[in-house]
């Protein structure tokens, strides 16, 4: 959770800018106020958190907040790290003080040992008729599902785009749209990053509660990430995210049998971002399944500083590899198309005019790189090479490039160059050598192993609607390979939005909707849909 606060700066001698972290401590025994909050950056006091009305700016915490936050048990302190600064005048005429905007971290107090792994958790089911038909039938009969006969299973609600945990009935669980039970509310940390990375987890019945809600307890054996405590405690130290969403990132890692290592590499390359930087976790992550180790070898030349190029059919998962990756790594990204028709210009920059006169303008990609972010150059293959020559120097020992009407631009340490190709498609061509030289490739495997990527996201999927998925896929990306079908027809995404609406409503109808709704050419949507119907018993 981001919490904000103002910090007043008493001594104008102590050096701070933006990105400066100070450790916030409690002072009950300030005379003044016995909320007070004070600022420490190495061993030195810095200055106070705001506290009356006249200082705590509209979206701000005050010092009383703060201070309530460090008497609970499971903090064990708080980091802030500056953001940016004003002057405000103070009751002395002619004197001004500094004061700071600054992000909250909150340093937890780690479980360890086989106590605090195993302890029960008791927790909160309710929701509305509507989306979870089987909470009347539970509540009813609740002490009747004791030894394995509710289960928590980890859902997006799709309205929403967030996700949530469910309680099913064990037995529902065979049918290929099962009814769900409930919800968890206020869903603990420990519980969210544990359920991604099992299937299901079985709750054991507690107690009625009201009409359409009750308790359950669920022991949570969170051993899987205690051994990553040090490295965890160290983000939150250096206010680079908060706990849950490290925990995300790790039992994410964790579940993709990414190695121990390599998991504490990647948390301890994690560094804060600017003020203007985002990153998103993708709709879909990577899953590696059937053998698939594409995500650890990406996560390990990563880590060695490597750039790399992606070869692979539309839907093998280039693209989510790539955005999987940066999330996990907590690193911003740029992507460019690439296309026959991209010049120079659209790859490195070009001269823009303004009410100042003339300026060049570097490219969002350039600047990607110049910044530290990642790039990625789409079907790099497409490109003319006589572009794509650009990419030799950035790519090499030299990590530069010359922009004509700018001058030299370096390469940030921490970016990345991603490039990604389709080798068999219309349009494209082979890469030059000394293009490709520059790049670990990495070849992806058709996920025409749709089938396994759908298996891994929906265990209880029906085998049925795994083998219509599998041959509708098969056979559209037959149609691309042939030009019959634009490479846009391939969509990972559909088939996933197909199959979690497929609970309501027949499978033919969601795969029509997502899958052959999805191109703009009449005669593609046309030809798409008879391959669903042929696909699909009547």
């Amino acid at each position: 959770m981001k919490v904000n606060i103002v910090l007043s700066i008493n001594d104008n001698s102590v050096e701070l800018s933006p990105g400066t972290i100070v450790s916030l401590e409690r002072e009950p025994e300030n005379p003044k106020d016995p909320n007070a909050v004070k600022a420490v950056m190495d061993g030195q006091f810095v200055g106070y958190v705001a506290n009356s009305p006249e200082t705590v700016l509209e979206g701000c915490s005050a010092a009383t907040v703060v201070a309530k936050r460090l008497n609970r048990p499971e903090v064990a302190g708080i980091n802030a790290r500056l953001l940016s600064s004003y002057e405000r005048p103070t009751k002395n005429e002619g004197i001004t003080q500094v004061c700071w905007i600054a992000e909250l971290y909150f340093i937890p107090v780690w479980d360890s040992g086989k106590d605090a792994a195993t302890a029960a958790t008791i927790l909160d089911i309710g929701g509305n008729s509507t989306l979870h038909r089987e909470t009347g039938t539970v509540v009813n009969h609740l002490p009747s599902y004791n030894d394995g006969g509710l289960v928590l299973k980890l859902e997006q609600v799709a309205t929403e785009g967030r996700l949530a945990a469910y309680v099913y009935r064990s037995e529902q669980l065979l049918n290929p749209s099962p009814a769900s039970a409930g919800e968890v509310q206020n869903p603990p940390d420990a519980l969210m990053a544990a359920l991604q990375t099992t299937a299901t987890i079985p709750v054991t019945p507690v107690e009625v509660t009201g009409k359409r809600t009750y308790k359950v307890s669920v022991n949570l054996d969170t051993s899987h990430l205690e051994k990553f405590n040090t490295e965890m405690d160290q983000v939150v130290r250096n206010c680079v995210m908060q706990v849950r969403d490290i925990k995300e990132r790790v039992s994410y890692l964790l579940s993709q049998s990414v190695p121990d290592p390599l998991i504490r590499a990647v948390l301890q390359s994690m560094r804060p971002l600017d003020d203007s930087a985002q990153v998103e976790k993708p709709k879909q992550l990577y899953f590696q399944t059937g053998g698939d180790t594409a995500l650890t070898r990406a996560i390990g030349y990563y880590l060695a500083g490597k750039n790399l190029r992606l070869v692979g059919e539309k839907g093998t998962g280039k693209n989510t590899l790539i955005s999987s990756v940066c999330w996990a790594f907590y690193q911003p990204f740029c992507r460019v198309q690439g296309n026959a028709d991209m010049d120079k210009l659209d790859l490195m920059g070009s001269t823009t005019l303004d009410e100042k006169g003339t300026s060049f303008e570097l490219s969002a990609f350039i600047k990607a790189i110049q910044t530290g972010y990642d790039a990625v150059l789409d079907e790099v293959n497409a490109v003319k090479p006589e572009v794509a020559l650009i990419l030799h120097s950035l790519a090499d020992d030299a990590k530069s490039v010359e922009v004509p009407g700018y001058g030299l631009v370096k390469a940030h340490p921490r970016a990345h160059i991603w490039a990604t190709m389709n080798e068999e498609y219309v349009g494209t061509s082979d890469l030059n050598d000394a293009t490709a030289d520059r790049f670990v490739p990495l070849y992806l495997d058709q996920q025409a192993n749709i089938k396994g990527l759908l298996k891994e996201r929906f265990p209880e999927i029906d085998e049925s609607v795994l083998t219509i998925c599998g041959t509708v896929y098969g056979k559209i990306l037959d149609a691309v390979k042939s030009g019959r079908c634009s490479s846009g027809a391939i969509t990972t995404r559909g088939y996933i939005d197909a199959v979690e609406a497929s609970k309501y409503l027949p499978i033919k109808q969601t795969l029509l909707d997502n899958i052959a709704g999805r191109p703009s050419d009449r005669d593609e949507r046309e030809t798409i849909r008879n391959f669903i119907n042929a696909a699909c018993p009547a």
